[in-house]
Formats: C-alpha cells, structure tokens, sequence
C-alpha cells in the first residue's frame, strides 16, 4: 500500500546490500525472493518517476502480478502488489529489488546481490 505524500527517489535508492534486505524481511523471505530472481521470475524491472516498477511471476499462481515500490516524504519504503500482501514488503518485491539490483551485470549472480555491497542513500524502513 502506498504511503502519501510520495517523494521521487532516485534509482540508486533501490539498491541494498545485506544488512538493508535483512532489515526489510526475514531469511526464509528472502530466499524465497531469490529464487524467484534466479529462476527469472521478475519478467519486467524498471526504475521511472521516483518508483521502481515491476512485473513479477507468482510461483504458486503463475500469473504475472504488478508492483510498485517507492518512498513517503519521511524515507519509509512503500510496497504495493496485486498479490494483496498485508503490511511489509511482500516475496514479489523483493524478487523485484534483487532482479533491479544484478540487472544489466551479466556476469553477476543472483547470490552475489546479498553480499555485493550496494548501499543506497535511503534508510531501509518499510511502513
């Protein structure tokens, strides 16, 4: 669901390393959101105006949901699925911000995303 008033973030401001995914979700989470990465479930991943925009594969449902994920005025990611998840960032998105984060590395791999040190200029806090 999405937080009002949006501020228009910058692509890098999706980008996390470890301790930031681990603040955002629990390990069984993420690694059910790697492998939907790894197994190119994330069929679309764009960053435009201030929000990453996604397309990603269901596993259990197989159909394609949409999702968009941003940041509040106060620099609180917010989360919005068509999977209807409660509170918090659900699996769908952050397959997205894993797929976002290795996109366009070709050498890189999707397990490298935990460790490879990228660190966005945001505070990793969902609400």
């Amino acid at each position: 669901m999405s937080q009002d008033p949006r501020i228009g973030a910058e692509p890098t401001d999706f980008l996390f390393d470890t301790e930031e995914l681990y603040a955002l979700a629990d390990g069984a989470l993420i690694a059910k959101a790697l492998r939907h990465a790894h197994d190119n479930r994330v069929t679309h991943v764009a960053f435009g105006e201030g929000e990453l925009i996604a397309t990603v594969e269901d596993e259990d449902q197989e159909e394609q949901l949409d999702l968009r994920l941003g940041y509040d005025a106060d620099g609180n990611l917010w989360s919005s699925c068509d999977c209807g998840a409660g509170s918090g960032i659900c699996l769908h998105g952050l397959a997205a911000l894993l797929a976002y984060g290795t996109a366009g590395d070709a050498d890189s791999r999707i397990e490298d995303a935990l460790g490879g040190g990228h660190r966005g200029t945001h505070q990793a806090r969902l609400r």
